[in-house]
């Protein structure tokens, strides 16, 4: 009877796994010693000091030669090792993997005594086993075409001290040999330039000339009133008492409202609107005293004011409307009227005046008259300098007045009125719009700048090269620029920004590297 062979069904939990050698190797991420069933490192050479190549050329008969440069070149690595396995079947598939791990180029290449640094490099031969053997003891051969070897993990050093755009990075490399900087400009607002400079060199992106804004010279709305604007509104002083430089009697305060069959709400003169004073014009006034501009400054030298306006009535109905403006002392400075007195007669006759001069044309005040006179029609007083122009409706006309050139105009008014005795007023007198432009106000313009608020600016100093949001941004490098790196010890950096922005938040990165 055959006997029961016993097989233990449970696993070997006593057996330790094998340590990785010192100087064990890891490959493109894979170690070898533990990914490769039976490979063994044994030794490594070609990690340590490394000469340089000389360059010298032989002048005449000069003794010896004279030195021109040197350099270090590709660096080979020699990993010995060994590769057994139990059948022919189990090496051909280690030796498969294994020949898998190594097929990779510019790889990092790692050993088990020093894994907080790296060689970059690719493989350039491996020894053939013998023939019908299942185990090797062989070499493979890696050249670092760069010879340097670098740390793993990367240093970072923010910029402090920051004062009138410029603050300062100080890098500390530890490695024995010059390395590449990376930068990370984070902009914080509006900027022009970057600018980062060391004892080695220089860079420039943007232009350091570059401003935030200009002053320059533009209109400005000062004021823009129709209907009840007149009386409520906060951001003027409004007066009904104050004549404005103007020289009828003010016998009653003006109203606002709606006209028939005239869009919009006007300020008119009250019903019923008498003068009491004989041989005389009289009536109601609205006086704006013109606001500062953006900049703070009072009065305009230089101005357009103009209303929208309606003066129409039948042959019996009489009165006055009239918009100026006076200077700071209540002089008048120019003005233009239209104004209708004859009981029998729609005739009007508007009057431009300043400076002691003053022009008139003939209208009436029938809604069928003359274009550009009645509904809506614009009147408009320009200034500019001594010139000095006028518009009402299709009527206009200028003056030059050198003594009025820097006089500066500091309220605006509207008078309606009408003379003693004729008791009929006009049924349609009112203004709305009533607009004042002061013209070459000194403004500071934003300028849109180069570089904007959340902008991310990423120098490569291995690339010699600046991205702007991910994006290769050549031409803002300034000539003359040079990627310089940061050489063994301390390298002291500043980094400048437009004076006009806020600070950059600047961040510099290094790679150590030893030779």
């Amino acid at each position: 009877m055959a006997q029961y062979v016993f097989h233990d069904t449970l696993a070997d939990t006593s057996a330790v796994a094998r340590p990785r050698p010192t100087e064990a190797v890891c490959f493109n991420g894979h170690w070898l010693d533990d990914d490769v069933p039976g490979f063994q490192t044994l030794y490594v050479s070609g990690r340590e000091a490394y000469g340089q190549e000389i360059t010298s050329v032989l002048i005449g008969d000069a003794v010896g030669e004279d030195y021109v440069t040197r350099h270090y070149p590709p660096r080979r690595i020699v990993v010995g090792y060994l590769l057994k396995a139990s059948t022919s079947e189990a090496f051909r598939s280690a030796y498969n993997e294994l020949n898998r791990l190594l097929n990779a180029e510019q790889a990092q290449l790692i050993f088990n005594d020093e894994t907080d640094k790296y060689f970059v490099a690719s493989l350039s031969s491996v020894t053939d086993p013998a023939p019908g053997s299942n185990h090797v003891t062989g070499e493979i051969v890696f050249t670092c075409s760069d010879p340097r070897k670098w740390a793993v993990e990367e240093k970072e050093f923010s910029g402090t001290g920051y004062t009138e755009g410029i603050q300062l990075i100080t890098l500390l490399n530890t490695g024995n040999v010059p390395c590449p900087i990376d930068y990370e400009i984070t902009m914080n607002s509006e900027n022009g330039v970057v600018g980062i400079s060391s004892d080695d060199g220089e860079m420039q992106f943007g232009r350091l000339e570059e401003v935030d804004g200009e002053t320059v010279e533009e209109s400005e709305v000062l004021f823009n009133l129709a209907g009840n604007e007149f009386f409520n509104n906060q951001n003027l002083v409004i007066s009904d008492t104050d004549k404005g430089g103007v020289e009828f009697e003010r016998t009653c305060a003006p109203t606002y409202g709606s006209m028939s069959g005239r869009s919009g709400s006007w300020l008119k003169p009250p019903a019923g609107m008498r003068n009491n004073t004989a041989n005389s014009w009289g009536g109601c006034v609205k006086t704006v005293t013109i606001p500062e501009d953006a900049g703070g400054s009072a009065g305009a030298r230089n101005f357009e004011l103009s209303a929208s306006v309606v003066f129409e009535g039948t042959a019996d109905q009489t009165g006055v409307l009239r918009l100026s403006v006076c200077d700071e002392n209540g002089a008048f400075i120019a003005g233009v009227h239209i104004v209708t007195h004859l009981r029998s007669s729609t005739a009007a006759t508007i009057y431009f005046v300043a400076g002691g001069m003053s022009r008139q044309f003939s209208t009436n005040t029938t809604a069928s008259g003359a274009a550009g006179r009645g509904i809506g029609a614009k009147c408009r007083i320009r200034k500019n300098g001594q010139n000095i122009s006028f518009t009402f409706g299709q009527y206009s006309t200028a003056f030059d007045v050198p003594a009025l050139e820097n006089t500066e105009a500091v309220k605006a008014t509207v008078w309606f009125a009408q003379y003693t005795g004729l008791t009929s007023l006009m049924q349609y007198m009112g203004v709305r719009d009533f607009s004042f432009r002061k013209d070459n106000v000194e403004s500071y313009v934003d300028v849109p700048n180069r570089y904007q608020a959340g902008d991310v600016m990423r120098i490569s100093g291995n690339e010699a090269r600046m991205y702007l949001n991910g994006v290769p941004n050549v031409e803002d490098e300034i000539i003359g620029t040079r990627y310089f790196q940061a050489k063994p010890g301390a390298t002291a950096i500043a980094v400048i920004n437009s004076p006009w922005a806020n600070a950059v938040t600047a961040v510099a990165r290094i790679r150590e590297a030893w030779i």
